[in-house]
C-alpha cells in the first residue's frame, strides 16, 4: 500500500517539475517602459491661422490738407466792422477776433491758444509818448530801443522778463498800427509777433 502510494506521489511531483521547467522565462532584451516617455500623441486638428492685421485705415484728405498745429493761416477781419472788410492777417490756426481799445481806441486783437497769445491792429498811428507815459506810470516796463517806426520794450512781470513792440506803417496808403497784446517771452515768440505783424494786409 505504501509502494503505490509512494508511487504516485513521486509521479505527481515529477508532473509539477515538469510544468514549472516548461514555462517559458521572460526574455532579458525586452526593455521596461520608460516612465518619462510620452503617450504617443493622437491626430491633432491643425492650429487655425490667424489672419494678417488689416492696414490702417487712410487719412482723410481733409485731415492730409489740415495746416500744422503751430502754422500761420489767413484771417478774415471783416467780422470787427466795415473798416476791416477785405484785410486779412496770418495767425494761429486757433485764432479768434475780439475788440481791444487797450493800446489803440478802436483796435482789435487776434487772440489764439490758451488767450495768452494776442497781437492787437488799429487803422491808426500808435502814440509812442502815450507809451512811455504808461511803462512811467507803471514802473513795470522800460523802453530797449526807438525809432520813427517802432519802439521796444520789456516788461517785467513777477521776475519774468517779456518783450512787446508797437509798430507804425503804411499799407495801401492806410496808416495802420501793430502790438502785441501779450508780449512774449523768447526771441523765438518775438520773431512769430513780428511775422504776424507783418501779414497785416488787405486784398
Amino acid at each position: 500500500m505504501r509502494t503505490a502510494l509512494s508511487v504516485v506521489l513521486v509521479a505527481t511531483v515529477s508532473l509539477v517539475g515538469c510544468s514549472k521547467k516548461d514555462e517559458a522565462p521572460a526574455k532579458k532584451d525586452e526593455a521596461p517602459a520608460k516612465k518619462d516617455e510620452a503617450p504617443a500623441k493622437k491626430d491633432e486638428p491643425a492650429a487655425a491661422v490667424k489672419p494678417p492685421p488689416a492696414p490702417p485705415a487712410p487719412a482723410s484728405a481733409d485731415a492730409a490738407l489740415a495746416p500744422p498745429a503751430d502754422a500761420l493761416v489767413e484771417h478774415d477781419l471783416s467780422p470787427q466792422g466795415a473798416a476791416w472788410a477785405g484785410w486779412t492777417v496770418k495767425a494761429p490756426v486757433d485764432g479768434r477776433l475780439e475788440a481791444d481799445d487797450g493800446t489803440v481806441k478802436g483796435g482789435i486783437a487776434i487772440r489764439w491758444g490758451n488767450g495768452a497769445g494776442a497781437m492787437g491792429f488799429a487803422q491808426k498811428k500808435i502814440d509812442f509818448n502815450a507809451r512811455k507815459r504808461e511803462f512811467q506810470a507803471t514802473g513795470d516796463t522800460k523802453v530797449d530801443r526807438e525809432t520813427a517806426d517802432q519802439l521796444d520794450a520789456t516788461m517785467t512781470m513777477m521776475g519774468t522778463s517779456l518783450k512787446c513792440f508797437y509798430q507804425n506803417r503804411k499799407i495801401g496808403g492806410v496808416q495802420v498800427g501793430c502790438w502785441t497784446v501779450s508780449c512774449v517771452s523768447d526771441d523765438a515768440a518775438l520773431a512769430r509777433a513780428h511775422e504776424i505783424c507783418a501779414s497785416l494786409g488787405k486784398k
